[in-house]
């Protein structure tokens, strides 16, 4: 049976979670209760990828906004390195929820809007959403900056596209 790289992605993502989960629980039986103050803080950074059904590379960057200690805002702007003379752009705003402070595991959805110049196109901007699941590594002993990992899926005008981001978010004080 052959499987998309979509469904391998999100078996990892599912297993990262589901390992993350069981440590997290043996390691509370272990540990006497220990309050910890959260700082929460908001962070801006640079991202690289690929959109895997127009085989484009992209660029771009984002910020990171707490509205909580579990919920951020994060508007992202995108710039796809195209093949002919197409200009493309995408720009996002994600709702993120990350169900542990210290964990990797977060998922979100948010609205995007892409600018597409094409000469035989009539309109150039549509409007969509977009799914995204990630890990970020903020618990790294790092105390500025950190590295992450993001799947996001983007319906706009009834097409789906996949796109996996890596990137860096340094964090503001």
């Amino acid at each position: 049976m052959r499987r998309s790289w979509t469904q391998v992605i999100i078996g990892l993502f599912v297993l990262i979670f589901l390992a993350q989960t069981a440590d997290a629980q043996q390691w509370r039986r272990r540990q006497p209760v220990r309050h910890k103050k959260v700082r929460i803080a908001s962070s801006i950074g640079i991202h690289g990828g690929n959109d895997f059904k127009n085989d484009q590379f992209l660029a771009g960057g984002q910020l990171w906004m707490p509205l909580g200690i579990f919920w951020k805002f994060a508007p992202s702007a995108d710039y796809y390195f195209t093949q002919n003379d197409t200009t493309r752009w995408q720009f996002n705003g994600d709702f993120i929820f990350k169900p542990r402070i210290n964990g990797l595991f977060y998922f979100g959805a948010g609205v995007a809007t892409q600018y597409l110049n094409e000469k035989s196109m009539d309109t150039q901007w549509d409007f969509g959403g977009n799914l995204l699941v990630g890990i970020d590594f903020s618990g790294l002993r790092v105390p500025s900056m950190y590295p992450y990992l993001q799947a996001r899926w983007t319906i706009i005008d009834k097409q789906t596209t996949f796109s996996l981001l890596g990137g860096v978010n340094l964090i503001l004080r």
